[in-house]
């Protein structure tokens, strides 16, 4: 896997890394690199204009990001009774399978800052799921991928921009 980018686009990294992650000849090469606090480090927001707000209420995008909070709420609560690595290659298989393909689809700018937003916090997850797992290097490559899709999505947190 390179290094992470914050230049590059978070989605095809997320694809990649999730793929990467499933695949047993490719998931040990994840982990062989050393966390480093330095990699964390977030770049400055650059400046936006603020656009209005539209209502997704109703739309297919909020259907799927309203799926995405039923699971991570479902895969958070499960791993705090069972411990990260219990589910973390059916949280990484969802990224993969039905996040990314959600990703790809075209959304309006509201819809696809939420549908980021929500992959962002499932990413965290993920990468929590990976230290708890002792997988410190790649908790690192989710928690990059998260902090990326979510400053995409406009948002300096992963709380979702997409609230009725």
């Amino acid at each position: 896997m390179p290094a992470f980018s914050w230049e590059a686009d978070p989605v095809h990294h997320l694809a990649r890394l999730t793929r990467a992650d499933l695949d047993p000849d490719q998931r040990y090469l994840l982990d062989t690199g050393t966390y480093s606090l330095t990699a964390l480090s977030v770049p400055l927001p650059q400046p936006r204009l603020l656009e209005t707000s539209r209502t997704l209420a109703g739309s297919a995008e909020q259907a799927e990001a309203a799926a995405m909070d039923r699971m991570a709420r479902g895969f958070a609560d499960y791993a705090e009774a069972h411990g990260g690595a219990s589910a973390r290659t059916a949280l990484t298989a969802f990224l993969a399978h039905d996040v990314v393909a959600w990703l790809h689809a075209p959304a309006d700018d509201a819809a696809r800052r939420c549908i980021q937003s929500a992959a962002a916090q499932l990413t965290v997850l993920l990468g929590e799921m990976c230290a708890d797992s002792g997988t410190h290097a790649l908790a690192q490559h989710y928690h990059q991928t998260a902090a990326s899709l979510a400053e995409t999505a406009t948002s300096t947190s992963t709380s979702s921009p997409c609230e009725p």
